[in-house]
């Protein structure tokens, strides 16, 4: 992550999450500064590490606990698109 760039966390190590995740590491303007799961052994979890960011299966909890995020992304798959 580039000091001029946005530190960002991902909350879900799903799918989307890693999509997320990978979509950060390509961009000069975001670094991923952690990404949150909940269970260990989540294949997202493991290619978000490889990708080169700090992770943690402690859920909401780890995230709060890990201190400050420009921005915090929530991966969901569309439950909150109107109509």
């Amino acid at each position: 992550m580039t000091t001029n760039s946005l530190n960002v966390a991902v909350l879900g190590a799903g799918l989307i999450g890693l999509d997320l995740v990978e979509k950060i590491q390509t961009s000069p303007y975001l670094g991923c500064g952690l990404v949150v799961g909940r269970d260990p052994k989540t294949l997202g979890l493991r290619r978000a590490a490889t990708l080169g960011c700090a992770t943690s299966a402690g859920g909401v909890t780890a995230l709060v606990g890990a201190g400050a995020f420009d921005v915090v992304l929530l991966p969901e798959p569309g439950a909150f698109r109107p109509g």
